[in-house]
């Protein structure tokens, strides 16, 4: 489970945007 977070983490640096995906996690 921590790999998809990480994996998350990435693309969340990558875009500059956690937000959606803070967003989603927290649905």
């Amino acid at each position: 489970m921590h790999l998809r977070a990480s994996a998350i983490v990435v693309a969340v640096r990558q875009h500059g945007e956690h937000g959606a995906i803070v967003r989603a996690l927290t649905r």
